[in-house]
């Protein structure tokens, strides 16, 4: 091999930037770690109307750092009272740079008066009816998808007011129509969210009944 030449330059290799990564050890646990914690709570209290549904659950693996322990951290509550019934669940998960958080519930047989239900003489008495309210979150880093939906059934329509044309025409759409339902969704990122509410309102109403109820679906945007 012939000598190298002095006028040959050294090249200079730049190293990426390196990483660390955690190993999850059952004998090296993080500084902070509750394993599992029970919770309990109800739906009730002062001035809230109806009856209180009470709820428990736990919540696992409460820690500082979630890569050493090698879980993430994960809830979950419910309850049941009479018709009543109470889900909530998710999981928290940064065991890496990917971050997501996640939860899903669903609360039943809600009573109007708990969803504090705007009253109306050109709507239906929802006072005998029940609701049932649902939905999901997730949260992948800046990045959003959740969505909420509220059903209502079992309802009646009020008596109709014969000296009134407009109340007439209204309780004539609402004839035979027991249950409604709503649905807001959000997507996007933090800084610039689009949201859409869509409903069947629309749908279970004859034709050209559009003029009472507005639109199916509406969409915002913020950002």
């Amino acid at each position: 091999m012939p000598p190298k030449s002095k006028s040959t330059k050294k090249v200079v290799v730049q190293r990426s930037k390196g990483t660390d990564v955690s190993f999850p050890k059952s004998d090296n646990p993080p500084e902070f770690l509750i394993s599992k914690a029970s919770l309990t709570g109800t739906t009730g209290g002062a001035g809230k109307p109806g009856s209180p549904l009470d709820f428990k659950g736990e919540i696992d693996d409460i820690t500082s750092d979630q890569s050493l322990l090698g879980r993430p951290t994960k809830f979950e509550l419910s309850g049941v009272r009479e018709t009543k019934t109470l889900k909530i669940n998710g999981v928290i998960d940064h065991m890496s740079d990917d971050a997501v958080d996640s939860f899903v519930f669903a609360y039943d047989g809600i009573t109007p008066a708990e969803m504090n239900l705007p009253k109306s003489e050109y709507l239906p008495s929802f006072d005998n009816g029940t609701g049932k309210i649902a939905g999901n979150f997730v949260m992948k880093g800046n990045n959003i998808d959740a969505s909420i939906e509220l059903n209502i059934s079992g309802f009646k329509l009020s008596e109709p007011d014969k000296s009134d044309e407009v109340k007439n025409i209204v309780a004539s759409l609402w004839q035979g129509v027991n249950s409604i339902s709503v649905e807001a969704k959000l997507t996007g990122q933090l800084d610039k969210i689009d949201m859409s509410v869509t409903s069947n309102i629309d749908k279970v109403l004859p034709t050209g009944s559009q003029s009472f109820t507005g639109r199916r679906s509406q969409k915002y945007r913020t950002g």
